[in-house]
């Protein structure tokens, strides 16, 4: 009986609704201001708007959250003394830079035009826009992958030569599953994106020689 009224409930759920959601939060410009369309867009691989949907709701276990359980405690691998973050890991970190911008100089081989994702996404161009969201998608899994692999995995921090390496293999694994489906996307081909994104060679080992001794050197 102490229960509100029928009317009464009705107003009091009225009132705190609000008929517009917040707007998506964003960690870095490569990816840009979002959208809840942009973030669950159909070009984009499932698995990318997974991640967009809980980096947008501050939700991936990142710092103080897994703290407990990560090797690392609050800090972020690749940086010791920095706390990490959403904003840290997807743009300030020198690892996510590293993506970056191997993926800044494939867009600006595409097309002079469009320097970065977004502006693909930005464009009027449909094929355009299908390729920017790959390819920034391809950036942001390459990140989190990296993260996770050895935070909740037994795996040591990825050097940046397995880094570039693995966005290489998901930016090619991209372009052959679409290419057929969007013939007129236009993207480089295999040994293009190979000569952009591949890391350098590893040095070669220098195996210091002992010095002969004294009574062979005469000899």
């Amino acid at each position: 009986m102490s229960s509100p009224s029928l009317p009464s409930l009705r107003s009091i759920l009225q009132s705190s609704f609000s008929p517009t959601s917040p707007i998506p939060f964003s960690p870095t410009p490569h990816i840009g201001s979002l959208s809840w369309n942009e973030i669950r867009h159909p070009h984009r691989p499932a698995i990318t708007s997974d991640l967009l949907w809980k980096i947008s709701h501050h939700s991936l276990p990142v710092g103080i959250s897994v703290s407990n359980i990560s090797p690392f405690g609050i800090s972020c691998p690749w940086c010791p003394t920095i706390p990490n973050s959403i904003s840290h890991l997807f743009h300030s970190c020198p690892h996510a830079s590293l993506i970056w911008d191997k993926i800044s100089l494939l867009c600006s081989f595409i097309s002079s035009h469009y320097p970065s994702p977004i502006n693909f996404i930005s464009s009027s161009r449909p094929h355009f826009k299908k390729l920017g969201r790959l390819i920034q998608s391809a950036a942001i899994f390459s990140i989190w992958k990296d993260y996770t692999a050895c935070t909740f995995g037994s795996s040591p921090i990825p050097s940046s030569h397995d880094s570039l390496t693995s966005l290489l293999h998901l930016i090619l694994n991209y372009r052959s599953l679409h290419l057929s489906s969007s013939p007129k996307a236009p993207w480089p081909s295999i040994s293009h994106i190979s000569s952009l994104l591949s890391p350098p060679p590893l040095p070669t080992p220098i195996i210091p020689i002992s010095p002969l001794p004294l009574h062979l050197q005469n000899l």
